[in-house]
């Protein structure tokens, strides 16, 4: 399971959700159009209307710019 840390808590999806994220996000093309998906589900998260897509979306995201 992966996890995602947020300063209330901790959010856990499937790795086979991330996987299939991972294979979205590559899709989109630039690195611009991925960063500004991550950046909306970010959003979606701050606004409490979280889904388990958003989630690994992040998880993704951040793990691509962390290397």
């Amino acid at each position: 399971m992966a996890t995602l840390k947020t300063d209330k808590e901790e959010l856990r999806v499937s790795d086979v959700l991330v996987t299939r994220m991972t294979q979205r996000m590559w899709k989109l093309g630039t690195d611009a159009r991925r960063a500004a998906y991550a950046d909306r589900a970010r959003k979606r998260i701050t606004a409490g209307h979280r889904s388990n897509n958003d989630i690994a979306t992040i998880i993704v995201a951040d793990h691509a710019r962390t290397g």
